[in-house]
């Protein structure tokens, strides 16, 4: 929030908790207008956490004001941020009876804000240090659903004891059903989006570094729109397993990898990031057939939409139910003949096909089921981007659909290579053409004021930028320890295999071990590898290109080095010295 909203606030704070010192007789004015101001601004904006701190020690230490004031205050705590363990131990030490606690519809009121803020506690396990203090007061009969929620959140399986087993069969007998809690669910909406404003506005990119780009954000309950997902919950956890409801950072999540139990409900991966980055981790053919079958049921008996964001440990199992035809239900609940429903579709097919892609890098080989995966939905979505674009030819149409075709593979790259290689060509042939004497009278001549400098030199810069990386290698160096030479030791590995074919085993005493350089190739010729020229083999990465039917590159090189315009091939000359060194 901006500095003038902070200081209203923290004003409002000040009168507030200065007016809880002071009987109400001897305040100069009533403060019920203050206290509403209040409730309006944290509702808006939220408290950050002084404010909160200041507040809650308001509600948790005896006062002077009403009753009805400090409900209205206790129902709108909205934390801006991370609500800090110190808030949390005020409120478990105000619970109970006595002549210095808090009343007991307002520790009740605070019990269930701690159910409502438990996912943005920045050390929920806080409340499990305070599990013996909360069990006892399961006596105090006014905040006994309150406690038993809360309870049910934090318990573990190190907390189910004998005798707490056998106290709780006795008060179950005693005190009859006590009434079923329902969380204020408007309430838990407004949180999230103060919280998520703040963070965007305050934290950013920096928060996200300081996480390390790792979150948890444990659901308690679902939001008011109802949803067919469930969330990560674990039944049957042991004391030596750990669930993915205790862990809180990546630390925690990194040490008891091995030891995290598999949640009951398998299909919560699709909502939940954190069970998404355990399947990844640690796969599993039974979890993924059991994601599947759900899916599959799903699709066929709901004829509603639903939101998935389909997370990369799907890949299994979706690829394999594919022939089955599992995205077509899918479709016939989302598309409605609108360009809305029907870019969102292309949206979820670009970001299953991304989420895959890094599923597919954790292989050790190609599954055989992932080729027809990949290319079923590369079809399908060519076939959608064209009724697209005949329906509504946008800009933001066509954005959407540019969006989707830029995936980062060589073919891509070969696409494009060949798109510039035939501008460069029709540009130079506009440029250089005279005006024909058999042109209709009046019409303009081709010439170079025809296309503006600015834009000849902007095309030819993207011209330069493909070439210093390809041609040049200034994208194969290895200065970067991280650099792997574009994996261009792929056309290196032919030559040697064919010069292995030739002359036997005794051809080479050592391979190339990659990446490729000039002094690396220097160095393997003087060790009895393969004798390969710089220029050679850049020849040959462009000839292997070729072959493998990605000519657009090896095209553009030809049309814009000077040097590569007779040819783009290995020479046979070169071969045949190449040949004579190695004897």
């Amino acid at each position: 929030m901006d500095v003038d909203d902070v200081s209203n606030i923290s004003g409002l704070v000040e009168d507030v908790v200065a007016a809880s010192k002071v009987p109400a007789k001897r305040r100069g004015a009533p403060i019920r207008p203050t206290v509403d101001k209040l409730a309006a601004a944290a509702y808006e904006r939220g408290l950050l956490p002084e404010a909160l701190s200041d507040l809650v020690g308001l509600l948790t230490r005896p006062n002077h004001l009403d009753q009805a004031s400090l409900g209205i205050i206790a129902r709108h705590l909205y934390p801006a941020s991370a609500v800090s363990s110190n808030v949390i131990l005020q409120i478990v030490g105000c619970l109970g009876i006595g002549e210095l606690k808090p009343s007991l519809p307002i520790q009740a009121t605070l019990l269930r804000w701690l159910v409502m803020v438990y996912h943005v506690i920045d050390s929920p396990t806080i409340l499990s240090r305070a599990y013996p203090v909360l069990f006892n007061l399961l006596d105090v009969a006014a905040i006994r659903p309150q406690i038993c929620h809360v309870l049910a959140l934090v318990t573990r399986r190190k907390d189910v004891q004998p005798f707490r087993i056998q106290a709780v069969l006795e008060l179950s007998r005693q005190t009859g059903k006590d009434p079923a809690l329902h969380p204020d669910l408007e309430w838990r909406i407004r949180l999230d989006d103060i919280q998520a404003a703040h963070s965007r506005k305050y934290e950013g990119d920096a928060a996200t570094a300081r996480r390390g780009g790792f979150q948890v954000r444990h659901k308690s309950f679902g939001r008011a729109k109802k949803s067919t997902i469930p969330h990560v919950r674990t039944a049957h956890a042991t004391e030596q397993s750990v669930t993915l409801e205790e862990i809180n950072d990546a630390t925690a999540f990194v040490e008891n990898l091995e030891k995290i139990m598999l949640p009951s409900q398998l299909v919560a991966v699709l909502a939940d990031p954190l069970l998404q980055k355990f399947l990844l981790l640690r796969p599993n053919e039974e979890a993924f057939t059991r994601i599947s079958n759900w899916l599959a049921g799903s699709f066929e008996i709901s004829g509603r939409a639903t939101r998935i964001r389909a997370p990369s440990s799907t890949f299994s199992a979706c690829c394999r139910k594919l022939n089955e035809n599992i995205f077509l239900p899918l479709e016939a609940s989302i598309l409605d003949n609108s360009v809305k429903s029907q870019l969102a579709l292309l949206r979820f097919f670009k970001e299953l096909l991304r989420y895959w892609h890094g599923q597919l890098l954790t292989f050790d080989e190609i599954p055989v089921h992932a080729p027809p995966a990949f290319t079923a939905i590369v079809d399908r979505a060519h076939q959608l981007a064209l009724t697209i674009t005949q329906t509504s030819p946008t800009i933001t149409a066509e954005f959407a659909i540019i969006e989707f075709l830029e995936h980062h593979s060589l073919a891509v790259v070969s696409r494009l290579c060949a798109v510039l290689s035939a501008y460069k060509q029709n540009f130079q042939a506009a440029m250089t053409a005279k005006k024909s004497k058999s042109q209709r009278p009046g019409a303009q001549p081709i010439t170079s004021s025809t296309y503006p400098l600015h834009y000849i030199n902007r095309f030819n810069g993207f011209l330069m930028d493909i070439c210093n990386c390809v041609w040049r290698m200034r994208g194969f160096t290895d200065s970067d320890p991280n650099a792997l030479g574009c994996l261009s030791i792929l056309a290196v590995r032919e030559l040697e295999d064919e010069a292995l074919d030739k002359d036997g085993p005794r051809a080479l005493a050592t391979r190339h071990p990659g990446p490729v350089t000039q002094s690396s190739l220097a160095r393997l010729r003087e060790t009895g590898g393969l004798a390969l020229s710089w220029q050679d083999y850049r020849l040959a990465v462009l000839a292997r290109l070729e072959d493998t039917g990605l000519a657009g590159i090896p095209d553009l090189m030809r049309n814009t080095m000077k040097i590569l315009k007779t040819g783009s091939r290995v020479s046979q000359a070169s071969q045949a010295s190449a040949s004579s060194q190695r004897r």
